[in-house]
């Protein structure tokens, strides 16, 4: 530990170069970055492991998606499509050959 705040000093506070830092050290310049960030790199990866536990929690009754309509076709095969999409011209089922229509909200 007090060799890594050694390292530090001289880069931040002496002004010299990380390289040659490194080398007074007897460490690589790999090394010597390493120390230098070794700070910021923890406190990052703190962030980020907040900001992932906060992305993957779910509010609660989310429920079906609203972003699709669910649409079947004659012989029961369903997709979810947005609905300007579905707007723009039928989307045939390869199977019947008959066009996915939106389903009823009543029917599920």
């Amino acid at each position: 530990m007090a060799g890594r705040r050694l390292l530090v000093e001289r880069v931040l506070e002496q002004g010299r170069p990380v390289v040659r830092a490194a080398e007074a050290q007897g460490v690589s310049a790999a090394t010597a970055y390493k120390s230098r960030y070794a700070e910021v790199l923890a406190e990052l990866a703190a962030a980020l492991v907040l900001w992932r536990r906060a992305e993957q929690v779910a509010p609660a009754g989310r429920g079906r998606s609203r972003n699709a309509l669910a649409c079947t076709c004659a012989c029961g095969r369903r997709i979810r499509v947005a609905r300007s999409l579905l707007e723009l011209a039928p989307i045939l089922c390869a199977g019947c050959t008959q066009p996915f229509q939106p389903e009823d909200d009543e029917e599920r």
